[in-house]
């Protein structure tokens, strides 16, 4: 068994560097075969949060959406009600502009291929 955890902790190295897996390391005392359940135990746990990471994430976005929808009208990103510093306002035409690109290219793909 400990050439076959020796072999899953060589990998994981290679995947994850060994500085990412120093922490389970020092918590399970150097143990490979330890430190590797531990960080199994950790990938799960981060699997049953995702989902209310996801929600609670939307809620949070929608939530300030409305709260400045009502302060500064719909549209509040291009509006010109919040004054952006230029860098700030210059990452928010870029990502509108990319979803508008996107979204032109899924209607795109849509209609090529006749489906949804």
């Amino acid at each position: 068994m400990e050439n076959s955890t020796s072999n899953l902790f060589g990998e994981i190295q290679v995947c994850f560097s060994t500085a990412r897996f120093k922490t389970y390391l020092d918590e399970r005392n150097n143990n490979h075969e330890e430190a590797i359940e531990l960080y199994r135990i950790n990938i799960q746990l981060c699997e049953a949060l995702y989902p209310i990471v996801h929600v609670f994430e939307i809620a949070l976005r929608n939530s300030i959406d409305k709260v400045l929808s009502d302060k500064f009208e719909d549209n509040w990103l291009r509006n010109n009600k919040i004054i952006f510093q230029e860098e700030e306002q210059s990452t928010i035409d870029n990502a509108i502009q990319k979803s508008i690109k996107k979204m032109k290219m899924t209607r795109k793909s849509k209609q090529r291929y006749n489906y949804w």
